[in-house]
């Protein structure tokens, strides 16, 4: 990304170089006329600048100045001695940072611009009302289809595990001893994560290329340890690695890592078997959403291991809950998907799995995370994968 420095803060511009590696410096400055100057001879997509090189009295209107200059250039105001208004920033599109101003939080706004910048990649959460209706399942059906059906084979998927109480998913993935969110705390705690680390911590899912889990703790009675900043910082580096990133969220609100992966989403997808208990409990969660800062109209409902002969339909789970209905999934019969000990896509000639990942590809077309049949070696990917990926 292009960048213009006049922070006036030799510290904040070393931190921003040593630890960002891509950001491109235009240019430096140390005072406003330089700025000035500067941003008329370049055209830079994020300008970094400090109340060290602008005086209150002269914010708006420099803003204003350099925001003419370049309409679509990001700003990041440093405010190191707590004289700025926030609500008139805000309302100038200018991301903030009030005094104390720390190397992480440097970072994870830079990451959050750099990731808007582009074009943005789609963060889903597969949660549960309550523990069992096979979001974990879900998860892993979803993030496959996800990786076959890249835009490009460069892209990369992540795969995140934020159910921290819980944590199952690496399980299903085969990465039974793998503790990734354990080995990046240092990291993150130093406020140092950048994407280079996080792609060489990330386990490569069964040897494939560009498709990565992040998630595991070694000790699940010690969750508390973990707090909103660690699960934000990792949510902000993700979304510069990968073009697209899915996140086990869990089914208990009251966790730092199903809460801020709910907040985050774009589309959380609640899965739910079809009976009274699973609607109850999605009911009563619904609720409390509010309440934790998450947005229920985010929430597209998905009907798992459905028997058109048994259970309720699911008119009568959605009614008087506002809620869209994401799709249908059926029941993939063995036991054996349902529990991890098959991969859903070991024996994909099974005519239960085949239905039940046709449903799942419907419903990432429905919302616009895979878009049409991939070109492959010249054919189309058949919509229904005939080859299995062994173990």
């Amino acid at each position: 990304m292009k960048t213009m420095l006049a922070t006036g803060i030799p510290s904040v511009d070393e931190y921003i170089l040593s630890t960002h590696a891509d950001i491109l410096i235009l240019d430096r400055a140390d005072n406003i006329d330089g700025c000035l100057a500067a941003l008329k001879m370049h055209q830079p997509e994020l300008l970094v600048f400090s109340d060290q090189i602008v005086e209150m009295k002269r914010q708006v209107n420099f803003v204003a100045e350099v925001s003419g200059l370049h309409p679509d250039m990001s700003i990041i105001y440093l405010d190191t001695s707590g004289t700025a208004c926030r609500e008139a920033l805000e309302k100038q599109g200018i991301s903030s940072l009030f005094s104390p101003v720390t190397g992480q939080d440097i970072s994870r706004l830079l990451y959050a611009i750099k990731s808007t910048a582009r074009q943005k990649p789609t963060v889903a959460a597969l949660w549960s009302p309550k523990p069992g209706d096979g979001a974990s399942l879900t998860c892993e059906g979803l993030a496959r289809l996800l990786w076959q059906c890249r835009d490009n084979d460069g892209d990369a998927v992540g795969v995140l595990d934020f159910n921290i109480k819980t944590p199952c998913l690496k399980y299903r993935l085969g990465l039974d001893d793998k503790v990734v969110i354990d080995e990046l705390l240092p990291y993150i705690s130093g406020g140092s994560l950048t994407p280079d680390i996080l792609r060489e911590y990330a386990k490569e899912i069964q040897k494939k290329s560009g498709f990565y889990f992040v998630g595991g703790i070694e000790r699940p009675e010690l969750y508390s340890r973990y707090n909103s900043t660690h699960f934000n910082t990792i949510l902000d580096v993700a979304g510069v690695l990968f073009s697209k990133t899915i996140i086990d969220a869990g089914s208990i609100l009251d966790n730092a890592g199903t809460v801020t992966a709910l907040k985050n989403a774009e589309i959380i997808f609640a899965v739910l078997q079809p009976d009274y208990v699973s609607r109850q409990c999605l009911k009563r969660s619904i609720g409390l959403f509010p309440a934790y800062g998450i947005d229920p109209n985010k929430v597209k409902v998905l009907i798992n291991r459905h028997h058109p002969e048994l259970g309720v339909g699911a008119e009568v789970v959605l009614k008087g809950l506002n809620l869209e209905l994401a799709g249908v999934l059926p029941d993939i019969g063995s036991s054996a998907y349902r529990s991890g000990e098959s991969s859903l896509f070991d024996n994909q000639h099974d005519r239960a799995v085949l239905a039940y990942i046709s449903a799942l590809r419907d419903v990432l077309e429905k919302y616009g995370l895979v878009t049409g049949e991939k070109k492959k070696k010249g054919g189309l990917m058949p919509r229904i994968f005939a080859r299995g990926e062994k173990r």
